[in-house]
């Protein structure tokens, strides 16, 4: 054994000392260190995403040296963006719209690197389309039951314009997009916590993101759902929004297809002089006007009729324990106008337009409009967790419109304009 020759790498000069003289020459060169190697493994090349999509990296890199790389050694950017993040995986929401080479860089601790790169569109968020609506006509009906809490008033109503109202409930991934459309264009504010209202200098929380049964989140700049312990659920409806964040969405609604809002945010009127039955955009449905869907002119007690409910027909009682998607029961729809409306009882209470008040009184009333003033905003429907009185037709309930549960949400109605 012969070989004195320093070696560049660690082990090298272990290996010279077994080897006999003769194999020590200048043809047994040092390793020379390489460019660690990289792969992404997601997102798949030539994918599409909504901006408002929560994109999922991955991806591995090794070095011969130094084996598996991970941690800051990774960093992931962006053509459009720059740097995104650092590590083997990366969640990211509200990137650029437009072609964005993504690149997965690996550095090594003598600082050579290597890198994949992979080719992603983003598409502008958008929000979703309005509907699908029912037509209801004008009519006249008895509102009240003469059993239902706060519905043993019975008084004759006529509802003198058709109106349209949504055959389902709205859902988290319909609320999503278009609080995500909304606070792009600075008309709300959000933050891990709390959505709020930035519409007419209000300040109203819309959506209560830090409760643990919300399905709505805000994180990396970005609205993305979230598992609440019932898993993603983009087909429920919505839940821990207050009475501001229905008004709230179906302004956005409206202004999102060029319409006039409905809703004054400075004091929540709707409508000129505060008649939502005169309001251009899309509204809340006025507690007159949920009751008419629900029961139409032939005084059912339930929307599907008189058949005391079961778990087959409406998820109510504990029978699911939780939301269930909109339109899982349509033998519980209501039918009578030759399409279904969906969820009228159960899954989740619908606020109203109205302010709140009990007793009705029995005279006639054309296009009732509620009180005028109070603390309260109208709830219909029952929830979830309701028992059988509380999904009646005429049941009525109150509640404070900056509060929100899992057990409640809404659906959307507009008066029919005349041409």
């Amino acid at each position: 054994m012969c070989c004195s020759r320093a070696w560049s790498f660690r082990g090298w000069a272990a290996l010279a000392a077994l080897l006999p003289c003769g194999a020590c020459s200048n043809d047994l060169a040092p390793l020379t260190n390489r460019a660690p190697q990289v792969e992404i493994t997601r997102p798949a090349a030539g994918t599409t995403f909504d901006e408002a999509e929560s994109i999922e990296f991955a991806g591995a890199a090794t070095d011969r040296e130094e084996g598996v790389l991970g941690g800051t050694s990774l960093a992931w950017s962006s053509s459009l963006d720059g740097v995104i993040g650092t590590g083997e995986t990366l969640a990211r929401a509200g990137l650029s719209p437009g072609s964005h080479l993504i690149e997965l860089r690996a550095t090594d601790a003598e600082q050579l690197g290597g890198a994949d790169s992979v080719a992603i569109t983003v598409t502008s968020a958008e929000p979703p389309l309005a509907g699908p609506w029912v037509q209801v006509p004008a009519g006249s009906f008895l509102m009240g039951d003469g059993t239902a809490f706060c519905g043993v008033d019975q008084r004759p109503v006529t509802l003198g314009r058709d109106f349209w109202i949504g055959r389902f409930e709205v859902t988290n991934e319909e609320y999503r997009l278009l609080l995500e459309w909304a606070h792009r264009r600075g008309y709300a504010g959000a933050s891990a916590t709390s959505a709020w209202d930035q519409l007419d200098g209000a300040g109203e929380e819309l959506l209560d993101l830090d409760d643990p049964e919300c399905e709505i989140a805000f994180a990396g700049g970005a609205f993305v759902l979230r598992d609440a312990g019932h898993g993603i659920n983009p087909r429920h409806p919505v839940k821990e929004v207050t009475w501001f964040g229905a008004a709230a969405y179906c302004d956005w609604l409206s202004m999102s297809q060029g319409l006039s809002r409905a809703y004054d945010h400075r004091d929540w009127s709707c409508g000129p002089n505060d008649n939502p039955y005169q309001a251009p955009g899309f509204r809340l449905p006025t507690d007159a006007e949920w009751e008419y869907v629900a029961q139409l002119d032939d005084d059912r007690i339930y929307p599907w009729g008189n058949q005391i409910p079961t778990c087959d027909l409406v998820n109510y009682g504990g029978c699911i324990g939780w939301t269930l998607p909109v339109g899982s029961y349509p033998e519980g729809a209501q039918w009578g106008l030759g399409e279904a409306i969906h969820d009228l009882a159960g899954n989740v209470w619908e606020w109203c337009n109205d302010r709140w008040q009990c007793g009705l009184g029995s005279a006639p009333a054309t296009d009732p409009l509620g009180p005028p003033e109070g603390s309260y905003r109208l709830r219909r429907g029952g929830g979830w967790n309701s028992s059988e009185p509380f999904i009646r037709n005429a049941y009525r309930y109150d509640f404070y419109p900056e509060l929100s549960f899992a057990y409640f949400g809404f659906r959307v109605a507009r008066s029919v304009v005349p041409e």
